[in-house]
């Protein structure tokens, strides 16, 4: 029976990073990624325009699935605030995810959740917010590979799908 983790081993193998002219890295699904994985990342990023951190974000959610050999999606989502607590400490960095427009809202959605405080910093704010993110995303692939796995349990694979079965 095949794993959630094993199913991320596969995935990671498509995932990649890629220098651009300006010296700057992004990541990317590779050409020949199969298409279970292009749809789980249109799904990971939900409503939003293709962007760099998101991309980057399925890539480390992938990584940490396959690197903590998690077999099924319970035990993935109950560990799942482990990765979320992977915020960015930087004020720099912080804005710059704050800076993308798609990202506003996970702010507002963290002070409905976790209640306001006029005490708590800037930084703080924006961490709760790129804190749901994180396990938001995570989630969306954690489903996704779960899916895979069950559809390679029951041999239901399309022809695009068996060349990474």
């Amino acid at each position: 029976m095949p794993t959630i983790s094993s199913v991320a081993h596969d995935a990671a193998s498509y995932m990649e990073r890629v220098k651009r002219d300006d010296d700057t890295y992004y990541v990317r699904a590779t050409d020949d990624a199969p298409a279970w994985l292009k749809d789980a990342i249109y799904a990971a990023h939900g409503d939003r325009l293709p962007n760099d951190w998101v991309y980057d974000l399925i890539s480390d959610a992938i990584d940490w699935i396959a690197d903590n050999g998690h077999d099924t999606a319970d035990d993935a989502r109950d560990a799942a605030h482990n990765f979320a607590d992977g915020v960015d400490v930087y004020t720099h960095d912080l804005l710059g995810w704050y800076a993308i427009p798609a990202n506003r809202g996970y702010c507002e959605d963290a002070a409905d959740t976790f209640g306001e405080s006029d005490d708590m910093s800037i930084d703080a704010q924006i961490m709760r917010g790129q804190y749901m993110q994180r396990e938001e995303i995570l989630q969306s692939v954690i489903s996704s590979l779960e899916d895979r796995a069950d559809d390679l349990e029951a041999g239901d694979l399309d022809d695009d799908d068996t060349a990474a079965a």
